[in-house]
């Protein structure tokens, strides 16, 4: 008190507060004078802020407008966090619509907040028909159950079972197809005193599962033909061979025959025109 104010702010702030001021004492009807903007402010150790201020003219004096009756109060509250909280949800926001990655946004009790547009695709519904809803609606029922106790659990006890680690499980499409997905959840919490949404990471593995499934039929067709088979590359190198082949090639394990040239098995005069074929 009796300390001038700019010795709460930056210096290149402080540098411009006398024209202000000046500029406020030259108007008309400056009674009515109010601004609300968002400001750095220096503390004591000389550590800046971001703060939020209101400023307002009062008359102190029974309402006479007089140079000496008039003041200026200002309102002022440090918004650093609530600015870094706000900004880290545009960020994130700005990430999860854009990534090609199926993400899904929910708050602690399973509210859906954000659903992208590869969700959109992979789920079938639009964003607008699943953002507000529970989460539990991409869950086959069997799943969907037990989805609010786990919420309910992390919350009460902070012990994670799901967040931070992949899993595999299955979600619903909107057909009420169920789809085999790789998920991967995370939690966000940009600000301790707020509660935190959680991220979650779907990647539908339905191709990658038929591509498995059909690489062993594959295989337990090649080994149960009675008939030698032997796969090779357009550069003639053997690739898989069954166990009719090793059989009737004479070799012990297919370890001998692949990665090498077909040629291999083959009579001289015949091998020296293979790669020409």
């Amino acid at each position: 008190i009796g300390q001038n104010i700019k010795m709460l702010m930056p210096q290149e702030t402080a540098n411009k507060h006398d024209g202000y001021l000046e500029a406020f004492r030259g108007r008309e009807g400056n009674t009515t004078f109010r601004v609300r903007r968002t400001v750095r402010a220096r503390r004591k150790s000389g550590e800046e802020f971001l703060a939020r201020i209101n400023v307002r003219a009062l008359t102190v004096n029974n309402g006479v407008d007089t140079q000496d009756s008039l003041m200026l109060v200002g309102y002022l509250e440090d918004i650093t966090s609530k600015e870094a909280y706000e900004r880290d949800v545009r960020i994130t926001a700005l990430a999860i619509s854009r990534a090609s990655v199926p993400v899904v946004e929910m708050t602690t009790d399973g509210t859906v907040r954000t659903f992208n547009a590869a969700a959109e695709k992979q789920f079938g519904y639009t964003s607008e028909e699943v953002v507000g809803q529970n989460v539990k609606m991409l869950m086959p029922e069997s799943i969907a159950v037990n989805h609010d106790g786990y919420l309910k659990r992390y919350m009460e006890t902070g012990v994670k079972h799901v967040i931070g680690n992949t899993r595999e499980v299955t979600a619903r499409h909107k057909d009420g197809k169920e789809i085999p997905v790789r998920i991967r959840v995370t939690e966000l919490r940009p600000d301790p005193k707020q509660p935190p949404t959680f991220i979650s990471y779907v990647w539908s593995i339905e191709e990658e599962l038929r591509v498995a499934n059909a690489s062993v039929e594959s295989t337990t067709l090649l080994n149960e033909s009675p008939t030698p088979i032997i796969v090779i590359t357009q550069n003639g190198i053997i690739t898989r061979v069954n166990a009719a082949t090793l059989e009737a090639w004479g070799y012990a394990h297919e370890s001998e025959m692949v990665d090498h040239n077909v040629k291999m098995i083959m009579p001289d005069e015949v091998a020296v025109n293979h790669d020409g074929y």
